[in-house]
Parts: C-alpha cells; sequence; structure tokens
C-alpha cells in the first residue's frame, strides 16, 4: 500500500468515537443514592462524602476498570447485535 492510502486506510478504520463516561452521580446511582434526598441514613451519607471526595486520578482508575470490565463482559456481543440492527435497517 501507498503511504496516502494507509492513511486513508488508518482514517476510515481506525477513527475513534466515544461510547459513555462516568461521573461522581453515576457512582451515587449505583449505590441507590440521591445526593439531594434529605433523608439519608448515616451509612449512605459515608457514602456521598466519600464519592465526592474521589480525585480525578480515583475517577479515572473507576472509568478504566469498567471499560475494561464491560469488554470482558458484553461489549462484543453488544457491538455486533446493534450494528446488524442498524445496518437492517439502513437502506443501501
Amino acid at each position: 500500500m501507498k503511504t496516502k492510502d494507509l492513511i486513508e486506510y488508518d482514517e476510515l478504520y481506525n477513527k475513534f468515537y466515544p461510547i459513555t463516561s462516568i461521573c461522581k452521580a453515576d457512582i451515587l446511582f449505583a449505590f441507590n443514592i440521591n445526593e439531594e434526598d434529605k433523608d439519608l441514613t448515616k451509612e449512605q451519607k459515608d457514602i456521598v462524602e466519600k464519592v465526592c471526595n474521589l480525585s480525578d486520578e480515583n475517577m479515572k482508575w473507576i472509568a478504566s476498570k469498567m471499560a475494561d470490565a464491560y469488554c470482558s463482559n458484553g461489549y462484543w456481543i453488544d457491538l455486533k447485535i446493534i450494528t446488524q440492527g442498524l445496518m437492517n435497517d439502513v437502506k443501501s
């Protein structure tokens, strides 16, 4: 392949598209906590405080682990099913 062809191939097949992200509110949701509730238990308040104190590095670590978990638990299957559904709906 020529250099130009390699660049075009790379741009076509290796362009990244974001899938998802996480935030501290997502973590609280996972613990079934709405931080706006007035009637949180002491345990829930402790979780809210700990989540609020997570650093950016902590959040990046959690996001990385979530990506690993998703890739190990259905990502490729979901990707194929969702893409097949779209391709079936898209008219050539």
